[in-house]
């Protein structure tokens, strides 16, 4: 009897601190951290403030939680409230960064927001959408340079050179996703579809 009543205690003393600390720290986390996010965007922009979020706001501040509240449900809390406010709040802003950083063939900015994004679900799937009209849109831009540059040539020549300007530009995705986003099964799946 005695261990189901020390049970039942420390079930009601994790039940206080849940609903008395935790709640009001990662919601204050949450509010500091939007006015936070907010300003480190006006100042730095999108691509430095995605370098920023990527390398040292997000574990930083997990850090100093992590020395004032040793339990782990808080510092998973906490996290899930950080990258709230600073990913998903900005995740239009985010995928649009990528979508310039995709265009440009930006490796490296590719990989730091791709990375962030990965952390908020429906980032990841606006991402994906983005990442398939880009690949479709360049995909058709391609199809019409090839119908203007080969009309002169016979039918065969023209499908040769159809495939080989198709596959050129599968290549160059390809080579894009493996090197910025290593390789994730999502964009190979995406470029396929969109092929």
């Amino acid at each position: 009897a005695s261990s189901s009543s020390e049970y039942a205690a420390v079930s009601r003393i994790s039940s206080a601190y849940e609903s008395v600390f935790e709640r009001e720290l990662v919601q204050w986390c949450g509010e500091q951290y939007l006015v936070v996010a907010s300003k480190l965007l006006a100042i730095h922009g999108v691509e430095r403030y995605a370098r920023l979020v990527k390398h040292d706001l997000i574990n930083n501040e997990l850090d100093r939680c992590a020395r004032i509240v040793p339990c782990r449900s808080t510092l998973l809390s906490v996290r899930q409230a950080l990258v709230d406010a600073l990913i998903a709040r900005y995740s239009d802003v985010l995928v649009e960064q990528f979508c310039t950083a995709f265009d440009a063939s930006d490796t490296a900015q590719l990989r730091v927001v791709f990375e962030i994004i990965r952390l908020v679900p429906h980032a990841l799937r606006q991402t994906f959408d983005a990442l398939r009209e880009r690949i479709i849109r360049c995909g058709q831009e391609t199809i019409q340079v090839w119908r203007v540059e080969y009309r002169a040539q016979t039918p065969r020549e023209q499908a040769v050179a159809f495939i080989e300007h198709v596959w050129k530009l599968h290549c160059r995705f390809r080579k894009l996703i493996e090197r910025s986003l290593n390789n994730a099964e999502e964009a190979v799946l995406v470029l396929d579809q969109a092929f």
